[in-house]
């Protein structure tokens, strides 16, 4: 296959840094006793972390980091590593897989090197969301879809999947809609309790600008 022998490079370099950073961020569970309070201009009074990997972030949105990457670990990479065994041996069934788990892990990534105070794994969710992406260009590049999708389209259920979509759309449109109105209702001088200790509202940002337009 075309670029096969780069896809299998960088698809295997995106799972070691993703397996690394995962394994990293899951052993941040020890850190969630080491807090400190602190109150912020906005006048949110905030535990945050002081010690790990998550350091100086707020102790409700490590727990949150920690279990995402419980799930990149234990559920993304295994599909990761299918996708590309099937991609090579059934590309009708291995390229969506792949598409789908490298499209989460780049965004998931995006949001942690944007998302988190910065630390020593900065070049490594920058490295990981670029290199999906990249990956992602080619295989497009790289697969006849309509080949692929030509002989089973009367079988596909394209109108349950557009509804599906739609739906999702709607949905994180009226989640974090409700969320910002909030803050704006306030004055903007405070944040939510499960978002205090935020400068910004970064992960509503890209569902809202990234998601919602592309479903």
């Amino acid at each position: 296959m075309k670029r096969g022998r780069t896809i299998i490079f960088l698809l295997i370099v995106i799972a070691l840094l993703s397996c690394l950073s995962s394994i990293i961020g899951i052993n941040a569970c020890a850190t969630l006793s080491h807090t400190v309070s602190h109150e912020n201009i906005r006048g949110d009074n905030t535990e945050f972390v002081i010690e790990g990997i998550y350091k100086y972030n707020p102790k409700w949105y490590v727990i949150e980091g920690i279990a995402w990457d419980i799930v990149t670990l234990f559920i993304g990479l295994p599909i990761l590593i299918v996708g590309l065994f099937l991609f090579f041996r059934d590309q009708k069934k291995g390229v969506f897989i792949l598409l789908g788990v490298l499209a989460y892990i780049g965004y998931q990534y995006l949001l942690y090197a944007v998302g988190w105070a910065f630390n020593e794994l900065f070049l490594v969710y920058v490295a990981i969301y670029s290199l999906s992406i990249i990956t992602i260009v080619l295989i497009c590049l790289a697969v006849d879809f309509k080949e692929i999708i030509q002989p089973d389209k009367d079988k596909i259920p394209f109108r349950s999947i557009g509804i599906f979509l739609v739906l999702s759309g709607l949905f994180l449109i009226k989640l974090w809609t409700t969320v910002i109105i909030e803050i704006l209702r306030n004055g903007n001088t405070s944040m939510p309790v499960d978002f205090q200790g935020m400068n910004s509202l970064v992960v509503q940002a890209f569902d809202l600008g990234i998601l919602v337009p592309f479903v």
